[in-house]
């Protein structure tokens, strides 16, 4: 009936080294460039989308930051932005081209021995094209006499600025001004959402530049669908790993912490609840006006009048995921709503008046499946499956004015 991002696939037990290539360019004859390549082929080859820590990532801290040891970023971002894991991809049709093993010069003495792999990971259409999905960066450093992955991430951001507030870290590209009164808002709502939820004190770092395209090659893709387009300030989570990426956003995020916050606290919520907490968590009234916030509010009038001018639409609202908010000249590609977060909000607001932020949480311990939504709602706001449709229209219109 709806869908929400797809879980990762698991790959079948076969052999996956012939999803792994290198360009004739890339000089194997070189004994340490041979090594990085075959470690990145096994890796690619032996399940890389399991959570377990992966020996064949550092060990080191000083290598890579320790919360991230045995964390693929790369995999672990693509995943919070599309839905599912890049690797899953190939075992359908992508494979794994890599494209140069480059030695870098050492950043702030992290590591003396550094190469960084470039991969194209894309598949070869009909009339003989490649079909790129992406080009990753990921680094491999030396341990005693052996190569180990590490992420690109620490190298990239090596000489970014930090400072930590409690448990938020903000690291800030060196054209930034920080903004502290905006940060220590950030902490202040940050430390509520976790009292609220009763979140473990849990290290958070949020990484912000000037674009999504920038977040994005820091954290290791060189290229992805989308890039180079006009961006509108964005920002993004990985729940996994506490990391909250802001391109051209400000210090103050409430829906990314909002939404990092129940995601931490619930892993296994169903992902239209967590995006709706997030969007209701934005503070309404003139300082979210101020600030050009898209609250919860804005959402939903947007949506409502985009099911005014597509009625057939209508017949089955959860379908509706994305919408296009761009006016006269902008970007259709770059001003698209997601959707999600209205259907979510809607819920998480009546749960919230019926029973509080008790009756909110109660959403959030169902299962993330579709039956697991429909349990929800039946069990926390008494409403059955064949209603829901027109019992969300009309909290929409009603919201919504």
């Amino acid at each position: 009936m709806f869908a929400q991002p797809a879980q990762p696939t698991q790959p079948p037990q076969d052999d996956h080294v012939n999803f792994v290539t290198a360009t004739s360019g890339v000089d194997k004859s070189n004994k340490d460039i041979d090594a990085v390549f075959y470690l990145w082929k096994t890796y690619l080859s032996a399940n890389p989308d399991s959570a377990r820590q992966n020996p064949l990532w550092s060990s080191s801290a000083n290598n890579s930051s320790q919360r991230f040891i045995g964390t693929d970023l790369v995999n672990t971002t693509y995943n919070a932005l599309f839905g599912v894991t890049l690797y899953s991809q190939m075992y359908h049709a992508y494979r794994a081209t890599v494209l140069s093993i480059t030695k870098q010069r050492a950043l702030n003495n992290l590591n003396n021995d550094v190469y960084v792999i470039k991969t194209l990971f894309g598949l070869a259409n009909c009339s003989g094209f490649t079909l790129p999905l992406c080009i990753t960066e990921v680094a491999a450093v030396r341990e005693g006499k052996d190569f180990r992955l590490a992420n690109i991430l620490p190298y990239n951001t090596a000489r970014w600025q930090k400072h930590t507030m409690g448990t938020l870290t903000f690291v800030t590209s060196p054209d930034r001004t920080f903004n502290e009164q905006a940060a220590r808002r950030t902490q202040r709502f940050w430390d509520s959402l976790a009292s609220s939820l009763r979140l473990p004190s849990t290290p958070v770092e949020y990484y912000l530049t000037d674009s999504h395209d920038n977040i994005m090659k820091m954290i290791g893709f060189d290229h992805y669908n989308g890039a180079g387009n006009v961006q509108s300030p964005r920002g993004f989570v990985d729940a996994r790993n506490a990391l909250v990426y802001g391109g051209g956003v400000g210090e103050w995020a409430p829906q990314e912490f909002a939404f990092l916050a129940a995601s931490r606290a619930f892993p296994k919520a169903h992902y239209y609840f967590l995006k709706g907490y997030a969007a209701l968590s934005i503070p309404e009234g003139a300082q979210a006006q101020k600030n050009s916030e898209k609250t919860l509010y804005w959402q939903m009038r947007r949506t409502s009048e985009y099911l005014r001018t597509h009625p057939a639409l209508t017949d089955n609202v959860l379908a509706v995921q994305q919408i296009d908010t761009s006016g006269e000249g902008e970007s259709a590609m770059n001003d698209v709503m997601d959707a999600t977060g209205v259907w979510g909000g809607i819920v998480c607001r009546a749960a919230q008046q019926k029973g509080g932020a008790e009756a909110v949480r109660a959403l959030f311990t169902f299962s993330d499946t579709d039956e697991g939504f429909f349990q929800a709602l039946e069990t926390v706001l008494g409403i059955k499956r064949t209603n829901v449709n027109d019992w969300l229209r009309a909290r929409l219109a009603e919201y919504a004015r």
